[in-house]
């Protein structure tokens, strides 16, 4: 089992057919403050936009570099959802934009994730 299946991620589609990732929220997701670990979001972020970087690259990519800003705390939510868009594929480097929402859409954090082909 590897870290994604372990924490239950996985990838659906929205209305107009996009993949949106998604992470069940768990009593372990959550920090001392039982709000969701902002380590959770990262990682959701992360796996999400790799998703998405997949799409454009054939083989073997890494993460090389990511930032995430946290807006609101998620708290009383089911599930973390994450939506992203490529801004720049090359031929070896992606840069891939993403939000994250809770159930009633209110956004979470937002991130930008950039990719290397190996």
């Amino acid at each position: 089992m590897n870290f994604v299946d372990y924490l239950k991620m996985e990838y659906v589609k929205d209305e107009y057919g996009e993949i949106i990732t998604r992470v069940p929220i768990e009593e372990y997701c959550l920090n001392i403050n039982k709000i969701v670990h902002g380590g959770l979001t990262m990682t959701l972020i992360d796996t999400a936009c790799g998703k998405k970087a997949s799409e454009y690259f054939d083989g073997e990519f890494v993460t090389s570099d990511g930032y995430v800003n946290f807006l609101r705390p998620a708290s009383k939510t089911s599930y973390l959802y994450a939506k992203c868009k490529a801004k720049k594929i090359g031929r070896t480097i992606a840069n891939i934009d993403c939000d994250v929402f809770d159930d009633e859409k209110n956004l979470i954090a937002i991130g930008r994730f950039t990719f290397i082909k190996l």
